[in-house]
């Protein structure tokens, strides 16, 4: 793939929320991830907020502050593990995905 001749804009240098202090007690690490199983707890909050639950008190939010940055080469060899990205860098035509 050759890019050297493309425009890189920055769009935006702001915080973003990857992981709230919530999910990230429950998010499973899996190394380059993290895994978030869904939320199936009842709509009985009291249990929540009068009870309370101390690993959310001391957790901390997953976001753009305290995670890896890709600059563009970083970029550039994370979307390469893609397999279609790989076919693009060949030369061969690719069906977009519904």
């Amino acid at each position: 793939m050759n890019i050297s001749n493309s425009t890189i804009a920055v769009i935006g240098l702001g915080y973003v929320g990857l992981l709230s202090r919530e999910e990230m007690v429950a998010a499973e690490d899996l190394g380059g991830y993290y895994r978030v199983p869904p939320d199936l707890r009842d709509l009985n909050y009291g249990k929540f907020v009068e009870q309370g639950e101390t690993k959310i008190s001391e957790a901390t939010d997953y976001n753009s502050h305290n995670t890896e940055r890709l600059d563009v080469a970083g970029m550039q060899a994370l979307l390469m593990k893609l397999r279609f990205m790989q076919a693009i860098a060949r030369g061969e035509h690719v069906e977009p995905e519904e």
